[in-house]
């Protein structure tokens, strides 16, 4: 709604709200002040027929009149019970007949009749006088029949006996029985005492009649009660022709209100409001139209309120031209570095390796999201020789360009050290020190670095403040217990200590805490625990299912949020040294098939532990060719295994069940002795421990050595 229109309402209600309040003032002001007249004037006449009836003489008609009356009336009080309007009146004056004149005349009857009615008329007359005040319709005199709570009249004015009689037309004599609805009432206005008797109002005073006058015992005693009938519609009338005066009055005035209003709103606040409001829609539509902006000047001169908004106005548009050229200005700069930002995260992406990578000896995969354009997170591997495989994870502090160009540089320095240097601890010293050269931004890395030998599965590793890796295997997930060091760039000379873990048959997963600290809706971290949780819940699954369910139980956690942090994860995977070949039918050949694929996988063995072996697979498989072979479907099964600091060999066949170890031992051969038993001493004095079992029909003998400590 526009704010003409709503000013208008305003005026409006607000002019009619006055109007209504004054009108309803003076409405009750003049009601209460005819009303306060009316009964004045009541009051007026009240005193003048109290007067009058009070004066001895005719207090002594009234007595007369009374002493009349209420022996008839106590001779039969029912006499008019039920009657009313023309049979009402006529037995009043059947039973009371000479009181009226017009009945049986004034010829022939007693003084005493003679009396009555002049008594009766004098009365009438000083009754008739206060009829013809304002407001006054009628008036009589009654007495009180408290025994039948009735009003039993004595006179009435002349005019209660016209012709126009009704069926609630009272006259003297006849017998009122007051009614539930017949009150007194109480009007602050009046000094006498008011009744509603039959839906009328009346006012009435009670008059009395000495006893022993002129005596110290003189009382009054109760004679008869003055009733005056008054209208209050005589009141209510002036009151409303007062009311429909008003009400013109009052409508003209609201309409020249509501205009004069509607002017001075106008002149005062709605054109210059107008204006106002038409120069913000312009420079609106020419915001909304990416047009060339341009100040709006509504052109209010005016000192008010208005005139310092227009200036207000006039400052702001200028501030908001300025601020779009700004924005423009932002965007274009914005475009750029987002291009520039783009070509810098292919560039961090391809410095690099695959995410994939597998050989004969490792398995690795890798996966790197980050928080923003470019991050501070990077991994690496690479053989620093032909036995020895490297791989590196590492946290830049910070985020974005500065992170990523300080991460470029610890990758550089960390590959080209450990390739020259071939030494863990000492790369790791000579990084920490390059490091802290000319790093006024006081950027630090953590890292995590291991160098996995090949030959044996063993892993040589440094923390540098990072988080400690999982180790998998064995259907177990366990952190691996590595000590921490400090961050690399934190202290110059820092000297790292170097751990060793043996990867045998294990898988090892490494991350960033982008990973653990990723945080849900509810403020939540991802935590440990659910990563545990999910990576035992791949852990028999391939080594790239096991980063895969671990992106999906990341997004399925934080859902929707922005991530604050590089998130980096990767799997290192060492296939197990082992050396496994079946023999159908075999002859002796065998033998020499199964020193050579042994040395072919073992080949981290020294030249003394390979010959303990080559006499083990000698002694051993000789043997089972010479003892055991009894049909065209024999077969010998060779199973080699390293297993932490030890090699299991374990040697299977379906030939006749053949116990070794139940052959007594021989430690030197004896020409004339029985043969056997001399190449079974020589194999368990070879290893650590030798057992045997026929299962499935197969002989299945076991033989474990440890390996010489380097």
């Amino acid at each position: 709604m526009k704010l003409r229109y709503k000013l208008l309402l305003l005026g409006v209600g607000l002019t009619l709200i006055v109007m209504l309040s004054a009108g309803l003032s003076s409405y009750y002001i003049y009601r209460e002040r005819t009303l306060d007249e009316l009964f004045r004037t009541m009051d007026k006449s009240m005193d003048e027929l109290e007067l009058s009836i009070r004066e001895a003489v005719h207090k002594e008609e009234l007595f007369d009149l009374s002493d009349y009356v209420k022996p008839i009336y106590e001779e039969e009080p029912d006499a008019t019970e039920g009657l009313t309007g023309e049979e009402l009146l006529q037995k009043c004056r059947k039973e009371y007949g000479n009181l009226y004149y017009n009945e049986t005349g004034m010829i022939g009857l007693a003084q005493i009749s003679l009396r009555l009615r002049q008594d009766y008329f004098a009365l009438s007359g000083i009754i008739d006088k206060s009829v013809i005040t304002p407001g006054v319709t009628n008036s009589f005199i009654a007495f009180w029949d408290e025994e039948r709570n009735r009003l039993v009249y004595l006179v009435d004015s002349l005019y209660g006996l016209d012709d126009k009689i009704t069926d609630v037309t009272v006259f003297p004599g006849a017998f009122y029985e007051l009614n539930e609805s017949d009150h007194p009432i109480h009007v602050a206005a009046s000094k006498y005492d008011e009744y509603a008797l039959n839906g009328k109002y009346y006012k009435y005073v009670d008059i009395g009649y000495p006893i022993n006058e002129g005596t110290e015992d003189e009382t009054e005693s109760y004679l008869a009660t003055i009733f005056i009938e008054y209208d209050i519609g005589y009141a209510k009338a002036e009151i409303q022709s007062f009311l429909h005066t008003e009400l013109i009055a009052m409508s003209i005035a609201t309409v020249v209100l509501i205009v004069l209003f509607e002017l001075l709103a106008h002149f005062f606040l709605v054109k210059n409001v107008s204006r106002l409001n038409k120069s913000a829609m312009t420079f609106t539509e020419k915001m909304t139209s990416e047009s060339d902006l341009a100040v709006v000047d509504p052109k209010i001169r005016a000192k008010d309120e208005i005139g310092v908004l227009s200036g207000s106005f006039l400052t702001m548009q200028e501030g908001i031209i300025s601020y779009a050229d700004k924005i423009k200005a932002d965007a274009k700069e914005r475009e750029r570095m987002d291009a520039e930002l783009s070509i810098a995260r292919e560039i961090q992406l391809e410095a690099l390796p695959d995410p994939r990578y597998q050989d004969d000896f490792v398995r690795l995969f890798s996966d790197i999201a980050s928080a923003k354009e470019v991050g501070g997170d990077f991994y690496d591997y690479f053989y620093i020789d032909e036995k020895r495989f490297a791989v590196v994870i590492a946290d830049v502090t910070g985020k974005g360009i500065p992170a990523a160009l300080f991460m470029m540089r610890t990758k550089g320095l960390l590959k080209t050290r450990l390739q020259t240097t071939r030494d863990l601890k000492q790369t790791l010293f000579d990084v920490n020190n390059e490091l802290m050269e000319n790093n006024k931004a006081g950027l630090f890395v953590t890292a995590f670095v291991g160098v996995v030998d090949k030959t044996d599965g063993v892993m040589q590793c440094v923390s540098a403040g990072h988080e400690r890796p999982y180790m998998i295997g064995d259907g177990k997930v366990e952190r691996l217990a590595v000590r921490p060091n400090f961050v690399l760039g934190g202290i110059k000379d820092f000297r790292f200590s170097v751990e060793t873990f043996d990867l045998t048959d294990k898988r090892l997963f490494l991350f960033t805490d982008g990973l653990n600290e990723a945080i849900n809706d509810d403020n939540e971290e991802f935590g440990y625990e659910r990563i545990v949780r999910s990576l035992l819940s791949t852990a028999e699954a391939s080594s790239e299912d096991v980063l895969s369910g671990m992106k999906k139980d990341l997004a399925t956690f934080t859902g929707e949020k922005e991530p604050f942090d590089d998130v980096t994860m990767l799997l290192l995977d060492t296939p197990v040294l082992r050396f496994s070949k079946t023999w159908q039918d075999p002859d002796f050949s065998a033998i020499d098939e199964a020193v050579a694929g042994f040395n072919g996988v073992f080949t981290f063995l020294d030249e003394r532990v390979k010959g303990e072996f080559d006499v083990i697979f000698d002694e051993v498989m000789n043997n089972l060719v010479s003892y055991e072979k009894v049909s065209s479907a024999f077969f010998i099964t060779v199973d080699a295994r390293k297993k932490g600091d030890s090699i299991s060999l374990v040697f299977r066949s379906n030939g006749a069940p053949f116990d070794p170890l139940s052959v007594e031992e021989k430690h030197a051969p004896t020409p004339d002795g029985p043969m056997g038993g001399f190449g079974i001493t020589i194999v368990k004095s070879l290893c650590n421990r030798v057992s045997y079992e026929r299962v499935d029909e197969k002989n299945v003998l076991i033989i474990e050595k440890s390996l010489p400590k380097s």
